[in-house]
């Protein structure tokens, strides 16, 4: 007898043999128990999650002789006619290469005809997102109105790209990944018989490699039982799988961090040459790099990140000198190249050239371009302030009593300074929606002297901003005369460590700079 796949020889025969769908097989058994079993199904959701065995196993329930609890017995005549396929009345349909009108036109044509055997005919289409738009118009109104002996089940990876029209018709299931745990159990569940051992940091490895698609995980764990060895370790599992081990992305990103070169060269030739592809490196690099993130900014990376102790605590003594900064940077420079690596022509050059871009760029230069993007953030809020348009409105003294002092002229002071709660005006500005003050009024500070208020702010900066808007202004004052019941004449000063000093370039000067050298547009109100 030809040698079954174990995928499909550990298939789920009842909804209690799938693993980790509950929300749609508790459903499911209730309808086929209460006999409101609906006309059309959608069953959504990535590869290997069980839509088609879900869809046969239920074509087999509302078909079962003996149901038990909603489950098919899988023993009486019309159980083991479907799963022989020797019953015609379960008809699976692959959309991907029957996707044209007609084919839709032979099955409209098909569905008026009653069961020969069963109580109903089900239509099984798989990758549904595949039919052609005509083909969709077609079978539109079937769907809607079959005869009451049809069921259709439509599956599908892509349910975005299923029209609307179709989805109203169908009462739709999203499947979920399967979680690693439940990968991991199903596994131990096949190997129990076995006389091969499947150790549990391999078992562990094939349930992270499967990324919550089943059949992938019995797909790996097959090959691995090919090998033909008694154990199955980790290494077999990296070896089936075509994917680079912790141990050599840990010594590439340790060569990365000390700018090594001819070592970073040294690790992919080395990779390369045991069989995996640039591609595959690329992704298991950005992986690590990944992790190597959450080890430097989070307090519980283990909840996050599927690996032992030991290497755990590799990685986080791996990071220990290095920035978040340059972990991002090197993220976003590796997953730049993983969009273009399958493109090129030379795939190996390419990656290699990336690296060593990123051994050689000085760690100041992260900095500065970490710095840049906070000022261009801060470039476009500034745009958005200046963008908002004001109501027009009847002429009226712009604040009142309230004067200002452009250039700070301070009096002699007669009374004793007065203190105010600062911190209570800006929350009472930020609690009134004039969120666009806030930013420049950060460390800033006041005080009162005779019938002035004297507005110490960080930067000659945040000072312009503030001037530059008359509503900035209005704000600041009906702010004060809520907590003072007072009016008085507003005085804007900078604070003194922040001045600038003679021969030192001033905030704004220096933004400027940094902004013409990487090409940034910034504008000052002066």
């Amino acid at each position: 007898m030809a040698y079954k796949a174990l995928y499909r020889e550990w298939r789920p025969l009842t909804f209690n043999d799938v693993v980790e769908q509950e929300h749609v097989t508790r459903t499911l058994k209730k309808s086929v128990m209460a006999k409101r079993v609906a006309h059309a199904y959608l069953f959504a959701g990535t590869r290997g999650t069980g839509k088609t065995t879900m869809a046969l196993i239920l074509a087999r329930a509302v078909n079962c002789l003996n149901p038990k609890n909603g489950n098919p017995c899988n023993k009486c005549s019309m159980c083991v006619g479907i799963l022989n396929q020797t019953i015609m009345d379960v008809i699976e349909i692959d959309a991907a290469s029957n996707n044209s009108v007609e084919n839709i036109r032979n099955i409209r044509d098909e569905v008026v005809y009653t069961p020969s055997v069963t109580k109903f005919k089900v239509y099984i289409i798989d990758e549904v997102h595949m039919l052609s738009s005509g083909a969709f118009n077609a079978l539109l109104k079937t769907l809607e109105e079959p005869p009451s002996h049809v069921i259709f089940i439509l599956a599908t990876t892509e349910p975005h790209k299923l029209p609307a029209t179709i989805l109203s018709r169908c009462q739709r299931f999203d499947f979920h990944r399967i979680s690693i745990d439940g990968i991991c159990r199903r596994l131990s569940e096949i190997m129990k018989d076995s006389d091969i051992v499947l150790e549990d940091r391999a078992n562990k490895m094939i349930a992270r490699i499967a990324d919550g698609a089943m059949r992938n995980a019995i797909n790996l764990l097959d090959q691995c039982i090919s090998i033909d060895s008694k154990i199955i370790t980790v290494k077999e599992v990296l070896e089936c799988a075509g994917i680079p081990n912790d141990m050599a992305m840990e010594k590439l990103a340790a060569a990365v961090f000390s700018k090594d070169v001819s070592k970073v060269l040294e690790i992919v030739s080395k990779v390369l040459m045991e069989g995996k592809s640039p591609s595959q490196l690329l992704q298991s690099i950005i992986l690590y790099f990944r992790n190597l993130l959450l080890c430097k900014i989070l307090s519980n990376p283990e909840e996050y990140i599927e690996c032992t102790s030991d290497d755990l605590g590799r990685m986080k003594s791996l990071v220990a000198n290095a920035s978040a900064d340059l972990i991002t940077y090197v993220i976003k420079e590796l997953s730049k190249a993983d969009s273009v690596i399958k493109r090129v022509s030379q795939p190996r050059t390419f990656l290699e050239v990336v690296l060593i871009n990123i051994c050689t760029l000085n760690i100041s230069h992260i900095e500065e371009i970490s710095m840049l993007e906070r000022i261009n953030a801060l470039e476009r809020k500034i745009s958005n302030i200046k963008q908002i348009k004001v109501p027009d409105r009847e002429p009226a003294p712009v604040i009142r009593k309230t004067q200002i002092i452009e250039e700070p002229q301070i009096p002699e002071i007669k009374n004793s300074i007065q203190s105010l709660d600062w911190e209570k005006v800006i929350k009472v500005i930020t609690d009134a929606d004039h969120i666009d003050i806030y930013p420049f009024l950060l460390e800033s500070s006041a005080e009162i002297r005779d019938n002035q208020l004297v507005i110490t702010l960080k930067s000659d900066f945040n000072k312009s901003m503030i001037l530059s808007s008359k509503e900035n202004l209005e704000h600041i004052s009906d702010a004060i005369k809520q907590i003072t019941n007072n009016e008085y004449i507003l005085t804007f000063n900078v604070s003194s460590k922040e001045s600038t000093q003679e021969g030192e370039d001033s905030f704004e000067e220096l933004t400027r700079k940094i902004a013409e050298e990487y090409g940034a547009n910034l504008e000052f109100e002066d």
